[in-house]
């Protein structure tokens, strides 16, 4: 029984696998219900789910990074597996994306993303990481200088 599970969902999966887009938007124009993954089938931004995917490609395994968390895998029908940032996420999710942009992962910007990412209940877009990475980036040109409690004592006491 469970060889002829996986012999049709096999079967399945081939056929996806070969069904051609203008095909899908033929048989959706002739009014045929026709199913496929959006973008949410193949994002996460839950640390553990996100660290397994992770893994797999540090190991040069990207057919196992694509079916780790999929039911069809993701290359099958075009998309490929996206790791995001959210309040789920740990630092190997912002360390993962801003390695895949081109940004140097610094310890200061990892915390600054992870801190946004928590105070959120939501993902962060790319545009919000990237403004924090351009806020982190004039900060380190210019540093906005932070009282101290010396330096708050030396102004009191010099007034």
């Amino acid at each position: 029984m469970a060889d002829s599970i996986q012999e049709a969902s096999n079967f399945q999966l081939d056929m996806v696998a070969n069904l051609d887009k203008q095909l899908l938007e033929d048989m959706k124009g002739k009014g045929m219900q026709v199913t496929m993954p959006d973008r949410n089938a193949f994002r996460t931004a839950t640390g553990v789910h996100a660290a397994a995917i992770i893994k797999a490609k540090k190991k040069g395994e990207d057919w196992l990074a694509d079916i780790v968390y999929s039911g069809v895998p993701a290359g099958m029908v075009g998309k490929h597996q996206e790791i995001e940032v959210g309040f789920m996420s740990g630092m190997s999710n912002i360390v993962y994306w801003l390695h895949a942009h081109g940004i140097e992962p610094l310890p200061h910007l990892v915390e600054e993303i992870l801190r946004a990412a928590k105070e959120r209940n939501r993902v962060l877009s790319d545009d919000e990481i990237l403004e924090i990475c351009k806020f982190e980036a004039e900060e380190r040109k210019h540093p906005v200088p932070m009282d101290t409690l010396d330096q708050w004592k030396d102004e009191v006491e010099g007034i």
